[in-house]
């Protein structure tokens, strides 16, 4: 508890900071971090309100730099919602989040790849929510999108996408999914993604 409160009082000092130097960016990154501490210390109100105060230092920038980050505490709030069983909220930020995405994949800056990577962390994680909350056709829908991507072919996206197809009672392509993975690990029988996988 105490090293929370220390933690939260930093941020409030570097947000200060932050505003006296005009830092957009880093004024959002210690307000999420008020967040993450928040939920931690299942105070859900403050952490709800410092990610919404987040989002809204930063959801008019035009920085691809500055959207990238939204798009992290747009994925870092859905998982908060989801944790306090908000799923209609969660699945609003997620829509936030693919739209901030589309824009982003319009404008120069982002590195190969990047953009990829954002729609399949995204789609993973809301096919589950949709799976979940009984949406079958909806989940099956996003799920299309996410095979679409190349991050699906993906050793981190093939681990990322398991929750959903076990949700979705898919286990035929969870298990040609995990062989493909532990191809990845010859000879290898001590980490932990090892045994997640078996």
């Amino acid at each position: 508890e105490n090293r929370y409160s220390e933690g939260i009082e930093a941020c409030r000092q570097a947000i200060d900071l932050a505003r006296r130097l005009g830092r957009k960016k880093d004024e959002a990154e210690m307000l999420s971090t008020m967040a993450r501490i928040s939920a931690g210390m299942k105070n859900d109100a403050d952490a709800d309100r410092y990610f919404r105060q987040a989002v809204a230092i930063l959801q008019e920038t035009k920085d691809v730099r500055d959207m990238a980050f939204l798009s992290t505490i747009y994925g870092e709030m859905m998982t908060f919602l989801i944790d306090t069983d908000r799923p209609k909220e969660a699945l609003e930020t997620a829509r936030k989040r693919e739209s901030l995405i589309g824009r982003m994949s319009k404008m120069p800056g982002p590195p190969p790849g990047y953009i990829d990577q954002q729609y399949g962390f995204l789609y993973a994680k809301m096919a589950l929510l949709l799976a979940n909350q009984g949406q079958a056709k909806e989940a099956t829908a996003i799920y299309r999108k996410y095979k679409a991507l190349d991050f699906a072919r993906s050793y981190t996206g093939r681990s990322y996408i398991v929750p959903y197809l076990l949700a979705a009672k898919r286990y035929s392509e969870v298990l040609e999914n995990n062989s493909d993975c532990l191809r990845e690990y010859p000879g290898d029988t001590i980490s932990y993604d090892y045994l997640a996988m078996l």
